[in-house]
């Protein structure tokens, strides 16, 4: 058995009933209404991290001075903690930090790709803004690129910074591949 509708024509007619919502202006607290008699022009308690609200603690403070002196003498570093610590508010400051000198230049992965080869096309990306293709099972090159902009770098006084955000994450494998980066020298410096 089929069924169907009616034409629209047979259908009886609804009366439009609108409804205004009552007048209750002021009568609601709005978030923005509790920042301003607070004194605040916005929310400060936003989910993503804002350099605008670090609160530097003295915890803090000493974790950015470490990571930014690791960081320019080529050392690998790790910082940690529980979720909602500021731990990427932390590279944010860094990075900020280090874009108010052109002393160093940065590359900065938030949520680093979890194959090797990936990850060394966003590094070199984020180092010259051109993107390489990773070549299946063949790294190497990539590692060679890099050597070679790093070099670059270094024969003009800058000194390159990897922050990789979310970095535990990352298989095993490319977390090696990350730890013998450490090992691109010249026979005066790191790289």
């Amino acid at each position: 058995m089929v069924v169907s509708a009616p034409p629209s024509s047979d259908l009886p007619k609804r009366a439009e009933v609108r409804v205004e919502p009552p007048n209750v202006a002021g009568s609601l607290l709005r978030p923005d209404h509790i920042y301003q008699a607070m004194g605040l022009v916005e929310d400060p308690f936003k989910i993503t991290p804002d350099l605008d609200y670090l609160y530097a603690s003295s915890q803090h403070i000493e974790n950015i001075r470490q990571l930014e002196y690791a960081a320019m003498g080529g050392a690998l570093s790790v910082l940690t903690g529980e979720v909602g610590l500021g731990k990427t508010l932390i590279c944010r400051k860094i990075l900020s930090d280090f874009s108010a000198t052109d002393t160093v230049k940065t590359a900065y992965l938030l949520n680093p790709p979890q194959d090797f080869g990936y990850l060394m096309v966003n590094v070199i990306y984020d180092l010259t803004g051109v993107r390489v293709q990773p070549r299946s099972g063949n790294n190497h090159y990539l590692v060679e690129e890099l050597y070679r902009i790093l070099l670059e770098e270094a024969k003009v006084g800058r000194q390159v910074v990897l922050i990789i955000d979310e970095a535990h994450r990352l298989p095993a494998e490319v977390l090696e591949g990350v730890r013998l980066l450490t090992n691109l020298e010249t026979s005066k410096q790191k790289l």
